[in-house]
């Protein structure tokens, strides 16, 4: 499915893992959805060795997840989006593959569109979750652009305190940006 990768990227208690992430990480959710319903009605057995195997070395990827937003602090946000072929995020796009296994699993070949439903939503608060703790420890560096970044898209969600981090960060974001329009002479 995926391309090649490279194991000096990866920590050595992964290197095992490798073949495993190349073969089954898909960067298309949609793809992804297909290809599960696809391996689940027609080789239960390849989905059923790959969550036992995904599941001996999701903490390991967890683990590398934490040393890499330690390594790279508050800039995580930035590493991810310039880094996105990064091999990280391929062992993590698989967490989504394994939960997508376990819903439509050979015991549940089919979700009915309320279960989808809700399954979408639980992604949804996973990735708000993950964006309102980056959008927090942003808004307390000053990153001001991080945080409309990482709040903006989920608007709808957020609680009366993160609309008013969200309208401070914007409204800091256009006065930073005013001000590099008057000293470059615009």
């Amino acid at each position: 499915m995926g391309s090649t990768i490279p194991p000096e990227h990866v920590p050595k208690e992964l290197h095992e893992f490798i073949g495993v992430a190349e073969r089954w990480s898909i960067a298309d959710p949609e793809d992804q959805e297909r290809f599960v319903r696809s391996i689940i009605n027609n080789r239960v057995e390849e989905a059923t060795e790959f969550a036992d195997t995904f599941d001996r070395f999701a903490g390991a990827i967890r683990e590398w997840g934490n040393r890499l937003l330690k390594e790279h602090d508050e800039r995580f946000a930035d590493f991810a989006r310039e880094s996105s072929d990064h091999p990280y995020f391929r062992f993590q796009r698989l967490f989504e593959l394994r939960q997508l296994i376990r819903e439509l699993g050979p015991e549940k070949p089919q979700l009915s569109p309320e279960a989808l439903k809700k399954l979408r939503q639980e992604c949804i608060q996973d990735d708000y979750a993950k964006a309102s703790e980056l959008a927090d420890k942003a808004f307390r560096d000053k990153d001001y652009t991080t945080v409309v970044d990482q709040l903006d898209r989920f608007a709808e969600l957020l609680s009366a305190a993160q609309k008013r981090k969200l309208e401070i960060a914007v409204k800091k974001c256009s006065e930073n940006e005013t001000r590099e329009k008057r000293s470059d002479g615009r």
